[in-house]
């Protein structure tokens, strides 16, 4: 008993002495100065870390055309506090926001600074001369130009508690020049899905990263002007919230449209050695640049008939039988020969229905001859009686 005696005693004393060392005043205040200085470090860590963070927003404008081949968009930045009312930067912070582009021809926009404000938006304006980047886009089917612009934080963003401030800038502005007649695929973000209009010039489709315009047929229609349009897009989380977005700003350049077939010719069937006969060969086809055409003819075979164009018709003359098959070719000045504008038919020539006949040689007929003529009686007169003297 007395050794269990001792050794609670021995217990006791020590959590007496627990308790008179928390009792005394300068433990505790030590104490309270360090949780205090904790909560001071870790509070505005949290505060700044996750309430407090500025969103950096690009955006741009629809196209526009300011003169001669010189087209401009203004492009946007925002600047927004996740903490509404809390400023976006303490006395003498700032954020430097650029926009760098370069696509073959260098397109820049001056830096934008943002600094001591609760809410900011600045626009700069980004123009280029529309032929220098579409030297090599002269016919249907040459590679588009395109221009993605998106914007990037300088190393001077503001930091809390040793993290940044400024998220990642959101937005991009594409800026495809491109062929007429000819799609343009455009990388976006997965997830993204047409907002806003639908194009004026075109439709727009999304699949995962891409985003593939097709302008409308022969547009533009004026063959001396481009064609505009503008597509928005946005990535949405699962509650609905925008998480990013964009536009595709569209440039459509006229090109030389050859004529197209608008009608057939029907074949023919044509006797060998008759006269040429005629096919109606204007209005058949259509140019949309409205361009005067030219036509030619030929024959697949000279021998069994030949071809050619006489005003606005196309003339076939026959000459032996066989069969042939004529092409009648439309060109516009630009004098380019397709499929589109060329039109076919058939042409048989049947033999002449009049069989020639052997010419047989007759016999030379054996001639009569002559009756000998029977003698003519010459009358005997008797002598006259001589008169008495």
């Amino acid at each position: 008993m007395g050794g269990f005696d001792r050794a609670y005693s021995t217990q006791s004393s020590s959590t007496d002495v627990g308790k008179r060392w928390w009792a005394s005043p300068f433990p505790a205040a030590i104490a309270l100065m360090l949780a205090v200085l904790l909560a001071l470090t870790l509070v505005p860590a949290i505060i700044f870390a996750s309430a407090h963070n500025i969103d950096v927003t690009l955006s741009g404008s629809e196209i526009t055309l300011t003169g001669d081949d010189i087209a401009e968009v203004t492009l946007t930045v925002s600047l927004e506090s996740t903490d509404a009312g809390e400023a976006l930067f303490g006395t003498g912070d700032q954020l430097t926001v650029s926009i760098p582009t370069a696509d073959g021809y260098t397109l820049s926009a001056p830096d934008l600074e943002f600094n001591d404000a609760t809410d900011a938006t600045m626009d700069t304006v980004l123009s280029f001369n529309i032929a220098d980047v579409s030297a090599n886009i002269q016919e249907e089917d040459d590679d588009p130009w395109v221009a993605t612009i998106t914007a990037t934080n300088s190393g001077d963003c503001p930091q809390r508690a040793g993290v940044s401030i400024c998220n990642d800038p959101t937005g991009q502005v594409t800026i495809a020049v491109i062929a007429e007649d000819t799609p343009v695929d455009v990388m976006v973000p997965e997830g993204a899905a047409q907002t806003g209009d639908a194009p004026l010039n075109g439709s727009a489709s999304f699949d995962g990263e891409t985003m593939t315009y097709t302008p409308a047929r022969n547009m533009p229609a004026d063959p001396d002007t481009v064609a505009l349009d503008s597509i928005m897009w946005e990535v949405t989380d699962g509650n609905g919230a925008v998480t990013d977005s964009g536009r595709v700003n569209i440039i459509i350049l006229p090109i030389n449209d050859i004529p197209e077939r608008r009608g057939a010719i029907p074949s023919v069937t044509i006797q060998a050695g008759s006269a040429p006969i005629t096919q109606l060969v204007g209005g058949r086809f259509e140019d949309f640049d409205g361009d005067s055409l030219t036509y030619s003819a030929r024959s697949s075979n000279g021998e069994v008939a030949t071809a050619e164009i006489v005003g606005r018709l196309v003339s076939v003359t026959p000459i032996s039988e066989g069969s042939a098959m004529i092409t009648v070719v439309a060109r516009d000045p630009g004098g380019v020969v397709a499929q589109i504008n060329q039109i076919r038919f058939s042409v048989t020539v049947t033999p002449d229905d009049i069989e020639e006949e052997e010419a047989v040689a007759a016999p030379y007929p054996t001639p009569r001859p002559t009756p000998t003529p029977e003698p003519t009686a010459t009358p005997v007169l008797p002598e006259p009686t001589p008169t008495p003297t």
